[in-house]
């Protein structure tokens, strides 16, 4: 019993501890104004593969250049493709973006106004395990919880039964 007890607080400990090195990574990021991106499609490939959990640095439009990736928000979802042209227009500055894997430009382009983002590192398959993360997040932190809870009522019952054994030998 004393040895399933050790390996399962063994296992939530290192659990805790490595969740705990991962969210201060994406805080520490976060403050220093990076956000992070699971990439969900193929648009990107083989550059950025899908499942690839990517760092993005806030930039103003008028500094993207032609060649580099940048994140940008649509109405319905987020689009990490590289500038392929730069036009201006009546309306201003226009970035023109294609997914490396894609055959045509998108229509529309980014607007100068719009937020954008310019990818600064790639890491394949760790969005993979990220989004699982988000998905379990819960159900796990629940369980390391109950898994905490049983064993400190575990020890406060073994406790009493010792306390009053050595009683009555003294």
């Amino acid at each position: 019993m004393r040895l399933v007890r050790g390996a399962i607080l063994g296992v939530a400990g290192v659990g805790t501890v490595a969740l705990v090195l991962f969210a201060a990574v994406l805080v520490g990021l976060r403050v220093g104004g990076y956000s992070t991106a699971v990439v969900m499609s193929g648009s990107m490939a083989p550059a950025i593969p899908m499942g690839a959990l990517i760092f993005v640095e806030p930039i103003a439009p008028a500094t993207a250049r032609v060649g580099d990736v940048i994140t940008f928000v649509l109405p319905d979802r987020l689009v990490t493709h590289r500038v392929v042209a730069i036009e201006r227009d009546d309306a201003g500055l226009r970035l023109v973006t294609k997914g490396d894997a894609n055959e045509a430009v998108d229509s529309g382009g980014v607007r100068a106004d719009g937020a954008v983002g310019a990818v600064r590192l790639s890491v394949p398959l760790v969005g993979y395990g990220l989004v699982q993360l988000q998905a379990w997040w819960r159900p796990l932190a629940l369980a390391l919880l109950l898994a905490l809870a049983a064993d400190a009522i575990h020890r406060r019952i073994a406790r009493r039964r010792v306390e009053p054994a050595a009683a009555a030998v003294a």
